[in-house]
């Protein structure tokens, strides 16, 4: 039992009336039934009427015990007993943090301590909220996101509960940490997720530009990579192609702007600065790369393939954005280690 609000033993008379204001072991004696030592005032067979319970979450119980005895040889009698808390109905309650990787299942279950049946309303504030958002629908005990991508990434979720009483009780916050999960690329072909997708929701269509994020970028010959990323409303943008020359890049992070920032396109055949960040426009030094979409069953959308991240603008962001990455050439591979990212600037 947490925080039992009982003093010392100390006994005053009044009116020839001896009180007794307890012991703390005395009352976690009368609560239990159990003897606590030679000197305890209560005997076992003490029945039980009631019970504490304390929390992790600060929530106590204020015990008041008091007890009168005309004759200190009979046994004392209960003359008042008093429980007082900050919920009348929720004992207890915990949200738990959520980790998963890119692409699995997060589960988010309230630990809930309160009369039954129980009723749920699930809320969650993303990095844009201003406000706790309520979640439609979402009125399970638990909270399940599907294939998770870096768009979730450490939003909070939280939960309102409703017990049998009508009290309620707002469960949480609790984060969502997602880890990315590498995009392998192997020699001549299309990468292991082709291609790997992020559901973006909650976003105004009047951003001034997007940009996209590829981090720590690894391949024997930069050359070989053919990057298309493809908008929900279906424009088609070429990152970089054919870039880097025959040159090894290594845990590179990529971000690509639209051309009129002024970023300068990656190079044609100079290396790619590994081990670091670099800003680019989009360029591709090939042609139409017809591969990207002639090898089933993994087809990214026909061409032609712009190079201006500018023309999404004004079109609706949200939906699923998809990143296909293409290695045209032989005997060479890489990976994409910390996956890819979106960002809208307004």
């Amino acid at each position: 039992m947490q925080s039992l609000l009982v003093d010392n033993a100390k006994t005053q008379r009044c009116q020839g009336v001896k009180r007794f204001e307890g012991r703390s072991h005395a009352a976690q004696e009368f609560l239990t039934g159990r003897r606590s030592g030679l000197d305890s005032f209560f005997p076992a067979s003490l029945p039980l009427g009631v019970f504490a319970l304390g929390s992790s979450n600060s929530w106590f119980v204020e015990l008041r015990v008091r007890l009168i005895r005309d004759d200190p040889t009979k046994q004392p009698v209960l003359y008042e007993l008093a429980l007082h808390g900050l919920s009348a109905s929720f004992l207890d309650w915990y949200l738990e943090n959520e980790y998963v990787s890119e692409t699995e299942d997060a589960e988010f279950w309230p630990w809930v301590f309160a009369p039954e049946p129980l009723t749920y309303q699930w809320y969650a504030w993303y990095s844009w909220s201003e406000e706790w958002e309520l979640l439609p629908g979402q009125t399970n005990q638990t909270l399940v996101i599907t294939n998770v991508d870096s768009w979730d990434h450490t939003n909070w979720f939280g939960v309102l509960v409703t017990s049998a009483t009508g009290e309620r009780m707002f469960v949480g916050p609790a984060r969502l940490w997602v880890t990315p999960m590498p995009i392998f690329i192997p020699t001549n072909g299309p990468a292991l997720r082709y291609p790997a997708t992020i559901e973006v929701f909650g976003m105004r269509t009047n951003f001034v530009w997007v940009e996209v994020r590829l981090d720590e970028l690894t391949h024997d010959r930069a050359e070989d990579l053919d990057i298309l990323v493809v908008s929900p409303s279906g424009h088609k943008v070429i990152l970089m192609s054919d870039a880097g020359g025959s040159n090894r890049v290594d845990k590179a992070t990529l971000v690509f702007y639209p051309n009129w920032i002024g970023w300068p396109p990656p190079p044609e055949t100079n290396a790619i600065p590994s081990h670091g960040e670099s800003h680019y426009r989009c360029r591709n030094y090939g042609e139409w790369e017809r591969q990207l979409e002639t090898q089933p069953p993994y087809v990214a959308p026909p061409g032609p393939y712009l190079e201006d991240l500018d023309v999404v603008r004004g079109s609706n962001p949200n939906g699923i954005w998809r990143l296909y990455i293409y290695d045209d050439s032989t005997n060479k591979a890489g990976v994409l280690e910390g996956s890819w990212t979106i960002k809208f600037v307004y």
